[in-house]
């Protein structure tokens, strides 16, 4: 599958193919490589309902019912629902 093959958009979001290569968890607050060069912060993970406190989690739920949201650098808000090889933790948000 070619990347044109995983890209949809619905309600403005990109929906791209979740995950961390080495089956690691992806949490709220991580920030993360992601495809392209781009970086983003882990907004919201759908599947472990954990949340930033800004993040309005009920606004959401009924659009994205599993995977993450990452708020990236060059595109803005990246909804991933599905693992994903490119994604390389960077940092992980200490609470």
């Amino acid at each position: 599958m070619d990347k044109n093959d995983r890209i949809k958009v619905i309600y403005g979001l990109i929906l791209l193919l979740v995950g961390l290569p080495d089956g690691d968890e992806i949490r709220a607050g991580d920030k993360l490589s992601l495809e392209g060069g781009m970086t983003g912060i882990v907004l919201c993970s759908f599947d472990s309902k954990d949340y930033l406190p800004e993040f309005n989690y009920e606004s959401w739920i009924d659009i994205c019912k599993t995977g993450i949201i990452v708020d990236t650098d060059v595109a803005g808000l990246i909804h991933y629902s599905e693992p994903n090889p490119e994604f390389e933790l960077l940092e992980r948000k200490r609470f």
